[in-house]
């Protein structure tokens, strides 16, 4: 790994989401085979992460959790 690819690998994620490169990294990119493939990985998973479903809690998880919270500490304060 080159101090070119460090560089690389430290936006790797920002670049995957629309990020820009700088010129010299862009034209490190366009010939590093393994800082493209490192690219190509995290679009990938850019990809699969925005179409995952986003899920919804039960009605009245929020209440409960601070109701239980709230039982958890008064338990330990005594």
């Amino acid at each position: 790994m080159t101090n070119s690819c460090a560089s690389i690998d430290a936006v790797v994620e920002e670049t995957a989401s629309g990020g820009r490169l700088g010129p010299d990294m862009a034209a490190h990119l366009d010939g590093c085979a393994a800082c493209q493939a490192r690219l190509a990985l995290a679009r990938r998973i850019d990809r699969v992460l925005a179409d995952w479903p986003v899920a919804v809690p039960p009605p009245h998880f929020a209440a409960q959790v601070a109701s239980r919270v709230r039982q958890d500490a008064w338990r330990h304060e005594v």
